[in-house]
């Protein structure tokens, strides 16, 4: 914008008293909305999974941005939510992250701990549940069937006459 422009724009806001307000309390309301939605954002996460998080901060941020443009357009009162918004996202996607790296880690540690006693199959199915791991085990009622084939399990021993050496 030009200097003369500039001038302009003040000479009308001196004219009109229509100045900004920035009030002492701003950088305080700022930082406890900042803090109050990293909090919901932690507890959320960690209660009700990544894609409701970003659901319920983004309706938040949009409704703290409509509230900050009300009061700027209505009563010339200036807040800024631009840092509440891209600190809430930064705490968003660190979060995310971080349990991703937990889970991943939990899935490593079960197969790890399983692969040499279980089938493949079944370790994949509990490293993707590990919830359904439990000491103890579990009874089950079930059926065995045991086939020989022919001569396949047969050892050399004296006690064999049919059997050579």
């Amino acid at each position: 914008m030009p200097g003369v422009e500039i001038h302009a724009q003040l000479l009308e806001t001196i004219l009109s008293d229509a100045y900004l307000l920035r009030p002492s309390y701003a950088i305080t309301v700022e930082l406890v909305v900042l803090i109050a939605m990293s909090v919901l954002m932690t507890v959320m996460i960690s209660r009700v999974g990544a894609a409701w998080s970003l659901f319920a901060g983004s309706a938040l941020v949009g409704t703290l941005l409509a509230g900050s443009w009300y009061l700027y357009v209505e009563h010339g009162v200036l807040l800024g939510v631009a840092y509440i918004a891209v600190g809430s996202f930064i705490l968003y996607s660190v979060l995310t992250y971080l349990n991703y790296v937990r889970e991943q880690s939990e899935r490593r540690q079960v197969r790890a701990a399983f692969s040499q006693y279980m089938s493949p199959a079944l370790v994949d199915r509990l490293a993707e549940h590990p919830e359904d791991l439990m000491l103890g085990g579990e009874m089950r009622e079930m059926t065995m069937l045991f086939c020989d084939i022919r001569g396949f399990t047969e050892f050399p021993s004296s006690t064999n006459p049919t059997r050579r050496a």
